[in-house]
């Protein structure tokens, strides 16, 4: 009884030291995870300060498409910063050129479209071959995007009230824009599958006959604008409209021999059942798999094994990427940190050194670096 006696507080002071050495390691991996964050955070803020000249992004349309393939990148970054950051100098940098696009829709300066009808989305005359004015899904939900996320961190933060009306008034430029194309949503209820289409005459040209679906990276950005408005509003009409997408889209999903997903660019691309589709391009395909993360993290159908897939599929597309505008394109796939690990590791070497790329795009894929520094840090 007197051994057991004196082994008791040895154990006790044992179990004590082993908390301890938790204690200080713990503390440890917290310090390095946050001195690598400063560290991206030091080079995004250097970068941005010296591409981004506000007046000049204020003045910027969408006539060439700009505003949704450049500038919503840039204004999904201030909101990755701020919500890994809490810096508030973000969300001011994000309302000072939101405000003037949400001012500049083509209904607010009486621009009509091809149809004759002003809308609340952002056209223009470069894409369609006989230069008849368009808003495209696509362009209007990349644009509209980041002004629901903005709605969202803004309501979710309170510590930011002065942003509150600035936050529901790019809510509703953001609903609005969207609802633009309610005549061109298709549902099937036996199949449970959605998707967007262009109406029959569109200026495409894609059909003079026959409605046909859009490319799949043209609806998936308007179902990542449907997640984001469903968690800004709770009207669920919206989420399962995304989760109709999400099927259609997981239904032509295929697994190569290496475990990866390869998918075409849209439903189209499957039309000769003799041969596979040509591979989705690594710039869609980045919009297509930035969706899935999404819809991943809210519980919409796809799941960590799809992103593991999608996670193979990074790699198959880096060892083949060739042109520097593909690579700023794949540094949009490090968002597949959520998941991988891997992706984060691959992506950081390059993306940190680049400090003298001066595009929206390596913004974004620095700000994803920083969210997921402190899960994959290096």
């Amino acid at each position: 009884m007197r051994n057991a006696a004196l082994l008791k507080p040895l154990a006790e002071e044992k179990s004590k030291y082993m908390l301890f050495k938790v204690v200080v390691l713990v503390c440890g991996l917290m310090a390095f995870a946050n001195s690598v964050v400063s560290r991206i955070v030091s080079v995004y803020n250097a970068l941005e300060a010296r591409s981004i000249e506000t007046d000049v992004w204020r003045s910027r349309t969408n006539e060439n498409g700009s505003a949704a393939w450049n500038t919503s990148y840039l204004l999904d970054s201030y909101i990755e910063m701020y919500e890994t950051t809490h810096d508030r100098r973000y969300l001011d940098r994000f309302a000072t050129i939101a405000d003037a696009l949400t001012n500049n829709t083509d209904a607010a300066r009486g621009i009509q479209d091809y149809t004759g009808k002003a809308r609340v989305g952002w056209g223009n005359t470069s894409y369609s071959p006989d230069h008849s004015r368009v808003v495209f899904l696509a362009h209007s939900a990349m644009i509209a995007d980041p002004l629901a996320r903005f709605a969202y961190v803004v309501n979710q933060s309170g510590s930011v009230p002065d942003l509150s009306r600035r936050a529901k008034n790019y809510q509703a430029v953001a609903e609005a824009a969207l609802h633009e194309f309610d005549e061109h949503w298709r549902y099937n209820r036996d199949t449970g599958v959605g998707f967007y289409i262009f109406p029959t005459g569109h200026p495409l040209g894609v059909s003079k006959k026959n409605e046909v679906e859009v490319p799949f990276n043209m609806e998936l950005e308007a179902g990542r604008l449907l997640i984001n408005l469903w968690k800004v509003t709770g009207n669920t009409n919206y989420k399962q409209n995304a989760a109709t997408l999400a099927t259609n889209f997981k239904k032509y999903l295929k697994v190569d021999d290496s475990g990866a997903y390869t998918w075409g660019y849209s439903t189209a691309s499957y039309a000769n059942r003799n041969k596979p589709p040509e591979p989705e391009d690594v710039s869609h395909g980045a919009e297509d798999v930035r969706f899935a993360i999404l819809a991943a993290q809210n519980g919409i159908v796809f799941t960590r094994d799809d992103l593991d897939r999608f996670s193979k599929a990074y790699f198959r597309y880096r060892s083949n990427v060739t042109k520097p505008a593909q690579r700023d394109a794949l540094d949009r796939w490090v968002f597949l940190a959520w998941e991988s690990c891997s992706v984060y590791q691959a992506s950081y070497p390059d993306l940190i050194s680049r400090t003298g790329r001066q595009d929206a795009e390596v913004l974004l894929a620095l700000a994803g670096l920083a969210r997921y520094a402190d899960r994959c840090g290096t």
